[in-house]
């Protein structure tokens, strides 16, 4: 399967830094193919509405309201339950090897998924509320119609927001593509720990 990128510019905030990133969100142009030939109507499965949502973010891309909004990852945190699993994205961490590599370790993880995992989708797709903004790390298709949103966080056991932040992206994704919250699972993870995070 042929995979597909598309460029989206973000500023991101940090304290007082504030700087410009190059965002590559990347998926499969399956769903192009599949868009085109069926339509915006193809929306009976959480998967359908999943796949729709990812074509027309990359043919058309964001609104550009969306980029004045805050960004997500630096909201406030929420009081929001997690609980340490056992989780496949584990091992495929320590496969990808991105220990040492500074700032590439997010693009190694995400290129290492896109050619490894069967079930990873997409990566770094935008998704807005009415207030805040941000990219996911990728998405994965599970069994039984539920989609699964993941974030790379090399220090995971170390924590704080990554919750609160998972959280904000699944209310993100169901407001973009009407897929419920209780059809998605949540999960943030390094090569030695995965978290799933509690989205009732």
């Amino acid at each position: 399967m042929d995979q597909i990128t598309r460029h989206f510019t973000v500023v991101r905030q940090h304290g007082e830094h504030a700087y410009t990133q190059n965002v590559i969100f990347s998926s499969f142009s399956s769903i192009i193919d599949e868009y085109m030939s069926i339509g915006a109507d193809n929306t009976n499965t959480n998967h359908n509405k999943l796949s729709n949502y990812l074509a027309r973010i990359f043919l058309f891309g964001t609104p550009e309201e969306t980029l004045a909004l805050s960004s997500i990852s630096s909201a406030p945190p929420l009081m929001i339950k997690q609980k340490l699993i056992i989780h496949e994205l584990v091992g495929h961490a320590c496969q990808a090897d991105y220990e040492g590599q500074q700032n590439l370790q997010h693009s190694i993880m995400q290129r290492y998924l896109m050619k490894n995992d069967t079930r990873i989708i997409a990566t770094e797709i935008p998704v807005w509320t009415d207030a805040l903004r941000g990219h996911i790390d990728g998405i994965r298709l599970l069994e039984n119609d539920l989609i699964e949103v993941h974030d790379f966080k090399p220090k995971a056991k170390n924590e704080k927001k990554a919750s609160s932040q998972l959280y904000r992206y699944c209310v993100a994704l169901s407001e973009r593509t009407s897929i419920p919250m209780i059809s998605m699972r949540a999960v943030y993870y390094d090569n030695k720990h995965a978290y799933q995070v509690s989205l009732l």
